[in-house]
């Protein structure tokens, strides 16, 4: 192809671009995590720290490094007048280098700012301007058995604020993903985003029926589908219910409540690997994910019994898991149930056991068989009232200060309309964008209890009202692997936003983090942790939602007829502020048929914000290697108006044109294209082969350059990856996943060196006759005569329209597209025992 000289004489080889610029010794810029994958630092987008960069002169030699601090801000400090390449590496594997932004390798004359780099994590990414959908378990009580929905869905935009409407909170309705006789009672969901599905795991709540097995993890299709077991991990595993439960009481499964069943379910950020919780026997179980969606053999990985300030080994506890940056997290409580005796008890006596040796841990898993802790802390923090309403007495038996967990039913009777008793366990853990750990507890009573239900042991009375309180705690990141918790439990300043939370006097006094956390103006201080448990974390606004008990929390009583109390739902929080967004009621006083209602209980379950995959991208650069190394060094110019085209098979499927310093792009994301920056390619999926071609020559300024030469040095992202034919191979390992983003597809050219040859071709066939159907051998014989060896040669000897191409073989490079007839022959030696062959084979038709 050709490069007009206008074109390319502004660039001046690398020398007039940088004549008139004044000297300075600096390169600085930001290094970010690019959630919205737009290749720039937008809010919620923090710095990424421990980053090095490195800039190389002209020559190759290393001329300063730096580390990225702790908001992601690095300087160079470099010897002016000259242009640099700047290399940016990273250690952690699950961050990939982003789209739309600068690229891992860049090319900076010195004294430029703003020089920055996106780092992407493909499971937290989300296009920009892009809605998420939230989905989250819904419990149903089971004496009636029927279409009640267990899995919903509403868009991220839902939720009200409104003081004058019960409505507004409930507006859009949810649309059902899965029914309760689809697959009955869950709690933990994971996204797996490559297969567009939801795996929710079986658990253990009173009053809710399993449709099969404790230890089951179901497959529901996320846009519509038939859910499906897609696996079972103990297939001997009885059901707690009872073999023929009546689900009015249910009280054989009261003891296994937290103990039985599946607790959280996650995704690894690369979709291979689920992760669960087994509550009976404590382990993580880790399952492969098969390349067609089939569950793999899982792995049983023993979690700790023994840690510190849990003196009893029975009493640790597991349940909640999370995932960020390729680690998995597992949360667990000491329950102190060991404490416990002297059961039942009246609903007004002092509770049992020691809440003194109640705590909470979170600790990060090696991969292999090591847990190590990152966060752990005494539960006995400041907590407010239960419900005033009901129980009054905030500051004694109506308190929401956690309890020891009981090993059977609590209460001997019950003298007032509502109750609880809070036992702590550690549901789910969240990160936000900037790496701060969110804790959701769940009120381990409100899944032993219903509303107004029949107790044990012989069904004499009726608990009344169900209260439950759940709490949503945060610890903030203070570096690569530490958090401290929030102030109320750390007493760390630092931890704070600084808002009050209602104590049990009813009183704004408790320095919570999410101090919103409550029953809101309708009765200000009755309920004041309303949390069931289940976390989500919007990466684009950095938003905290939190299933909640009456979501409702601005709204009135008796608003369009209906009162904010009894009402199950989400609330969101600023993660930032910790202030309470918006709410929305996903149903209210549970569904039609429900028996019995949760009332203030645990209605609702796990929350996950969907997200499309990650776009792909591949690209980068195509440059005037000046000393022929195969090297991109500094002062090397990229060229401009290079035609460079994407084909999948033998078609192409987009064709871009080289920016001013050299760069394209192709992208599977949605964007406005340009002629160098391709968006909106369906075509280009991870996991696939692609060939990017490139022109075997350029002229530039009126002189012929040809492909350097190919993968030199040893760094892929320094060479050039074009052989003599100019197609470049882009394979499955090249772009394996979704957001797997490919910035290394970088072609140079040299100058052609001035030779002088006597070339000579020469063809045979074989036979040389033959009829239709026959097989026939063409063999070509590039002949060089000298005195020099012969570079770039190309030959194009197109087959007859009589004759139907079946293949070719030959000396290397021996490449031949029988499209074109082009013959791309490479470099002929001096002499015929340098001659280079090509054999085509043909039918006739």
């Amino acid at each position: 192809m050709k490069v007009q000289p206008t074109q390319w004489g502004y660039l001046g080889l690398g020398v007039m671009l940088f004549a008139s610029q004044a000297v300075n010794a600096d390169i600085s810029g930001k290094v970010f995590r690019d959630f919205n994958v737009n290749g720039v630092a937008d809010a919620n987008e923090p710095g990424e720290a421990n980053v090095v960069i490195k800039a190389f002169a002209p020559d190759g030699t290393e001329a300063a490094a730096t580390t990225s601090d702790t908001v992601g801000s690095y300087t160079l400090a470099l010897a002016g007048g000259t242009e640099y390449r700047l290399e940016f590496s990273w250690s952690n594997n699950a961050l990939k280098s982003g789209a739309g932004g600068g690229t891992s390798v860049q090319f900076v004359q010195d004294g430029t700012s703003n020089v920055d780099f996106a780092l992407s994590n493909p499971a937290q990414t989300i296009a920009p301007g892009a809605v998420p959908q939230i989905v989250t378990a819904v419990h149903s009580g089971s004496i009636h058995f029927g279409d009640e929905f267990v899995l919903a869905t509403i868009p991220e935009s839902a939720g009200s604020t409104s003081s004058t409407s019960m409505n507004a909170y409930m507006t859009p309705a949810p649309t059902v993903a899965a029914k309760e006789t689809e697959i009955g009672a869950i709690w933990g969901v994971a996204h797996d985003r490559l297969h567009q599905r939801l795996l929710a795991g079986a658990f253990i709540k009173r009053f809710t029926r399993l449709v099969g097995n404790p230890t089951t993890i179901y497959s529901v299709p996320e846009n519509g589908g038939v859910p499906s077991v897609w696996i079972t991990l103990d297939s001997a595993r009885t059901d707690p219910h009872g073999a023929a439960p009546d689900w009015s009481r249910d009280f054989d499964v009261i003891p296994s409540v937290g103990k039985e069943g599946l607790g959280d379910v996650d995704m690894a950020e690369d979709g291979k690997t689920v992760y669960t919780i087994d509550l009976k026997t404590r382990e993580l179980v880790s399952i492969p994910v098969n390349a067609d969606g089939s569950a793999g053999t899982p792995e049983r990985i023993a979690l700790p019994t023994t840690v510190g300030n849990c003196t009893d080994s029975n009493d640790l506890r597991p349940m909640g898991l999370g995932v960020r940056d390729g680690k998995v997290y597992v949360g667990s409580v000491c329950t102190a149930e060991s404490t416990v005796s002297g059961l039942p008890i009246d609903s007004t006596a002092a509770r049992k056991g020691d809440p003194g040796k109640l705590w909470a841990y979170v600790q990060v898993w090696d991969g292999a068989t090591t847990f190590s802790p990152v966060v752990d802390f005494a539960l006995n923090y400041p907590r407010g009232c239960l419900n005033n309403g009901g129980l009054g007495n905030c500051t004694t038996y109506g308190n929401a200060a956690w309890q020891a967990w009981t090993p059977a039913y609590p209460f001997s009777n019950w003298s007032t309309h509502a109750n609880g008793y809070p036992q702590p366990m550690l549901s789910d853990i969240e990160f936000t964008p900037e790496g701060d750990m969110v804790l959701g507890f769940a009120d381990r009573f409100g899944h032993m209890d219903g509303s107004y239900a029949l107790e044990p042991p012989s069904a004499g009375f009726s608990s009344g009202e169900l209260t439950i309180s759940g709490d949503v705690l945060h610890a903030c990141k203070t570096g690569d692997s530490t958090w401290v918790m929030e102030k109320m439990i750390s007493g760390e300043a630092a931890c704070s936003t600084a808002g009050k939370g209602y104590d049990a006097n009813r009183q704004n006094t408790i320095d919570e983090y999410y101090f919103e956390d409550d029953m809101g103006t309708v009765a200000p201080g009755n309920h004041a942790d309303v949390g069931d448990g289940g976390i989500g974390v919007v990466l684009g606004s950095g938003t905290i939602i939190s299933s909640v008990m009456d979501p409702a929390r601005n709204a009135p009583s008796n608003s369009d007829g209906k009162d904010p109390w009894q009402s199950h739902g989400l609330h969101w929080y600023d993660g930032i502020t910790g202030a309470f967004d918006k709410g929305y009621v996903l149903v209210d006083q549970g569904q039609p048929n429900d028996q019995p209602v949760w009332g203030k209980g645990n209605g609702l379950g796990d929350v996950e914000v969907l997200y499309p995959p990650a776009p792909v991208e591949i690209g980068n650069r195509v440059w005037l290697d000046n000393d022929g190394d195969g090297i991109q060094d500094a002062g090397e110019a990229g060229i401009p108006n290079v035609t460079v085209k994407l084909l999948s098979g033998s078609g192409e499927i987009a064709s871009a044109v080289t920016a001013a310093d050299g760069t394209y792009y192709f992208s599977n994301a949605a964007g406005t294209s340009t002629a160098s920056r391709v968006y909106g390619i369906t075509q280009l999926q991870p996991n696939a082969d692609y060939t990017v071609r490139f022109p075997t020559a350029v002229t530039v300024s009126g002189t012929d350059y040809q492909l350097t030469n190919a993968n030199a040095g040893g760094n892929n992202l320094l060479d050039s990856n074009a052989p003599v034919s100019g197609d470049v191979l882009v394979s499955t390992n090249d772009i394996p996943a979704p957001g797997a983003n490919n910035h290394s597809f970088d072609v140079g050219y040299k100058s052609a060196p001035v030779a002088t040859a006597d070339l000579s071709l020469s063809k045979t066939v074989t036979p040389t006759s033959a009829n239709r159907g026959d097989t026939v051998v063409y063999t070509l014989t590039a002949t060089n005569d000298g005195p020099d060896v012969a570079t770039g040669v190309q030959v194009t000897d197109k087959l007859p329209a009589g004759l139907t191409f079946v293949a070719h073989n030959g000396a290397s490079p021996a490449e031949y597209d029988a499209g074109t007839g082009v013959w791309n022959v490479g470099t002929v030696g001096v002499g015929a025992m340098n001659a280079v062959t090509l054999q085509i084979t043909a039918t006739v038709k």
